[in-house]
């Protein structure tokens, strides 16, 4: 079993710096996609826990996979790779793996190693949307909004931003109330009833 930040084990690692994830993606789509990080000398630690790691993301652990895919994508104790960061993001995002969901999702709505590609951004945010990722839920919803990579849609942008906003994330709140102002009575019904219907297959 790997061990990271003391006696926390690389899984409940993974669970604890998804919120971090989440940030440090989002923040990548804004940056530079082929910015390289300044080279630093690595411990013995670093390099002990990348190859740990990398074994057991060999193993087929989906876990170890995402968190190996976003080392490289980031630079974290391996050189910044985004080929492989892909590479492990989609062999445990094809496991259901969320984070590696929205990992994938970020490089192609950045362009950050691959093509721009905003229809393969929305197709792994909404896999992981619909698995219950909030953060995609949110993603999701601003792609229905302006109609990048889907349809536009406001039922569908509405339902994804309510639910975004219901389970913590505060500026799809503002954006939701917005866009209702342009809905008719009809529509607002079907995106609650969709909404509500998506929470009720998945209750907390």
């Amino acid at each position: 079993m790997i061990r990271l930040f003391g006696s926390m084990s690389y899984k409940k690692c993974l669970v604890f710096s998804g919120f971090a994830v989440w940030a440090l993606l989002a923040a990548a789509s804004c940056g530079s996609p082929g910015l390289k990080p300044v080279e630093e000398k690595r411990s013995p630690r670093q390099v002990h826990y990348a190859a740990e790691l990398r074994e057991q993301a060999e193993k087929g652990d989906a876990d170890a996979q995402a968190l190996l895919g976003f080392n490289y994508y980031k630079g974290n104790s391996v050189d910044r790779d985004y080929e492989q960061a892909h590479r492990w993001f989609l062999k445990a995002a094809e496991q259901g793996n969320s984070f590696a969901r929205l990992g994938l999702g970020t490089m192609y709505s950045a362009g950050a190693g691959v093509l721009r590609d905003d229809a393969a951004a929305a197709y792994w945010y909404g896999e992981a949307a619909e698995e219950g990722h909030v953060g995609c839920q949110y993603r999701l919803g601003l792609m229905y909004h302006e109609g990048r990579g889907v349809e536009q849609c406001r039922i569908q942008a509405y339902k994804w931003l309510y639910l975004a906003s219901e389970r913590g994330v505060t500026k799809a709140g503002p954006l939701r109330d917005s866009l209702a102002e342009e809905m008719t009575p009809e529509d607002m019904a079907e995106a609650k009833r969709l909404a509500e219907e998506w929470m009720a297959q998945h209750p907390r």
